[in-house]
């Protein structure tokens, strides 16, 4: 990973590109499985033929038998279908990882020349795996975790030597959910100095034990390995105008692209397919001026459930309840880009009647007596989601009190409606 950052940096990566290192392993895995099943089949029939099928039990035989054992499984695990399916990723991971290992130490055996290549191989994986471990990971005290209905998101304190621009991925090791696993998540710049943001999304075992220790915001020391590239944004480096399409947490990679090039006076609008209102919240609300670096930004909302818009929002954010049409959409915002101009007058018609609707709604809920099941229904479903009981109070009736505060000071109230003088205990 560290080699190929360092070479990525380099001319040469303009002749051999290597930013998707993921793609580039999967083929060199796939060629290199290939070349080896070739290789022992031509080999046994060789042998077959000449009656010499005893050179199996030779050093080269018995290193190519080893090396063969090892690659069947690292391949066999890869292959989408019910077999990947019944292993957790962990063990894949660790058979992968053992396997290669493997196949590395049978070919130092098999034949003089494999011996040579391979011990450079293997010098160089170490080499990197030994800084990547000792000098690139850090004990980080400043962390705070926050639940949402998705995931967790978690905010943590650079460490010393940590790069200035960020984009890519760290690998995140949170002690007491497992001190041995490290996962990757995309990381990005928060509005506060000095911090960098990481979301993971509840779905695999992992990610969904985290998400159920986390019963409210909590600060507890994690490891941060990185951070590494990502090839996101390579594609878009040669572009003045860039227009990302995220969907889901995919808003996680966005955010480290739009901040990097909206740094060098580039045009960056964003397009965000997203059906977790929570995660919509958060990001618009909680974590102020994420989007101040585009010049465009459309949230097509596609959930179900209300979301909460009674705070002021940016004016080139706008949220549209509906999925997008992007072979419409995408060309009216090169339109607005290239004419800068305001949101396409369908987009921005759609969103200020959402608006004023969602206004409505939790204007409604927080001032009518008769809506009380309602509201309860609806705290209940949010706590059902994975809201803390501070977020629930926080935003229901904090936001109650100051509208019937204000309904009382413009004479509106009466005297059988007053506000909550404190936290509800119940919640």
């Amino acid at each position: 990973r560290l080699v190929a950052q360092c070479y990525n940096r380099t001319i040469l990566s303009l002749i051999l590109p290597f930013a998707d290192l993921h793609k580039v392993h999967v083929k060199a895995g796939w060629t290199v499985a290939l070349c080896a099943a070739l290789h022992t089949v031509f080999h046994v029939a060789r042998w077959t033929k000449r009656g010499e099928v005893g050179l199996v039990n030779e050093r080269t035989g018995l290193s190519g038998v080893v090396a063969m054992a090892c690659v069947v499984p690292v391949v066999g695990l890869q292959v989408p279908g019910r077999v990947k399916d019944s292993f957790s990723f962990q063990t894949r991971k660790a058979v992968h990882v053992v396997g290669a290992l493997g196949v590395g130490v049978a070919m130092v055996f098999h034949t003089p020349r494999t011996m040579v290549v391979t011990v450079g191989a293997l010098a160089l994986y170490g080499l990197d795996l030994i800084y990547t471990t000792f000098w690139a990971t850090y004990r980080v005290e400043h962390s705070e975790f926050v639940r949402l209905g998705s995931g967790v998101q978690l905010t943590f304190k650079e460490p010393d030597g940590w790069p200035k621009d960020v984009e890519g991925y760290v690998n995140v090791l949170v002690p007491w959910i497992s001190p041995t696993q490290l996962h990757p998540f995309s990381v990005y710049k928060s509005n506060r100095e000095g911090y960098s943001c990481v979301f993971a999304v509840a779905r695999g075992d992992w990610s969904q034990a985290l998400h159920a220790s986390i019963a409210r915001d909590t600060k507890r020391p994690v490891w941060i390995q990185g951070p590494f590239p990502s090839p996101f944004g390579e594609s878009a480096a040669n572009f003045d105008n860039m227009l990302i399409v995220s969907t889901g947490i995919g808003i996680t990679p966005a955010l480290s692209s739009i901040q990097k090039f909206a740094s060098t006076g580039r045009s960056v609008s964003l397009i965000w397919i997203c059906r977790d209102p929570s995660l919509i919240s958060f990001y618009v609300f909680q974590l102020w001026g994420v989007f101040d670096d585009c010049d465009l930004c459309v949230i097509f909302y596609t959930g179900k459930q209300p979301i909460d818009l009674h705070e002021a929002m940016p004016p080139h954010v706008r949220v549209v309840p509906s999925r997008p049409d992007l072979g419409r959409v995408v060309p009216d915002f090169i339109q607005c880009i290239e004419q800068n101009v305001a949101l396409p007058a369908n987009l921005q018609g759609k969103a200020c009647t959402f608006l004023l609707e969602m206004n409505d709604m939790y204007t409604g809920i927080a001032s009518s007596a008769t809506a009380r099941l309602r509201f309860d229904g609806i705290v209940l479903n949010c706590l059902k989601r994975g809201a803390t009981p501070d977020y629930v109070v926080d935003h229901f009736f904090a936001f109650a009190a100051a509208g019937a505060a204000k309904r009382h000071s413009n004479g509106t109230a009466t005297s059988s409606s007053s506000p909550p003088s404190s936290r509800p205990t119940s919640v």
